[in-house]
């Protein structure tokens, strides 16, 4: 995807695009944590250690916040970095 020609677009495409990248997402989301959820619930032996799904979740989290938020590559601050380190090295606790 070219930046440039990202900005050539009508704004009402760019909007359109956004919704529907927004919305792929908020499925994948969904799909994900069902999944998860599911086989916590039901104590399931999985094809995946647990360590592994903690990681691919991971991943996910920090593709969102970089989707979200950009990759911090064309911006020489740290913030993004600090949100990636906030995501990997400090996760929230859950009970």
């Amino acid at each position: 995807w070219d930046l440039q020609a990202a900005e050539q677009l009508p704004k009402s495409l760019r909007v359109f695009y956004a919704a529907v990248i927004r919305n792929l997402l908020r499925d994948a989301w969904r799909r994900l944590n069902r999944e998860l959820l599911s086989a916590q619930q039901q104590q399931q032996q999985t094809a995946f250690s647990h360590s592994f799904m903690n990681v691919a979740l991971n991943i996910a989290r920090v593709s969102q916040c970089m989707y979200d938020y950009e990759d911090g590559i064309g911006v020489l601050e740290h913030e993004s970095m600090d949100r990636i380190y906030s995501l990997i090295a400090e996760p929230i606790q859950t009970a």
